[in-house]
């Protein structure tokens, strides 16, 4: 909880960047993604670089544009095809369904 209320990131055409909840500077480049999965017991997007995991809510405002972005500027090789399918999805303005 106290993440979602300290925790600030934006998104954009380089990639996502924000501070944690401790106030540090995080930065993931699109480029440098090895690895974009759907959990959907968890209901979150993971971003995976050498150095670095963000988690990304289902419940983020904004999904639908996160979504376009990362399916436009990612490694088309970090995306698996079930989670391809689910940004592809949420990027069209259907997000999963963060209740079932």
């Amino acid at each position: 909880m106290a993440a979602y209320v300290l925790e600030h990131y934006a998104v954009s055409e380089d990639g996502i960047s924000g501070k944690d909840f401790i106030g540090r500077a995080r930065q993931l480049r699109w480029s440098e993604l090895r690895s974009v999965r759907y959990g959907a017991l968890m209901k979150w997007f993971r971003l995976e670089s050498a150095g670095s995991v963000v988690r990304v809510s289902a419940m983020l405002t904004g999904l639908p544009e996160f979504a376009q972005l990362c399916l436009k500027r990612a490694p088309q090789a970090a995306i698996d095809a079930p989670t391809r399918a689910v940004l592809e999805a949420t990027a069209a303005g259907n997000p999963p369904s963060v209740w079932a």
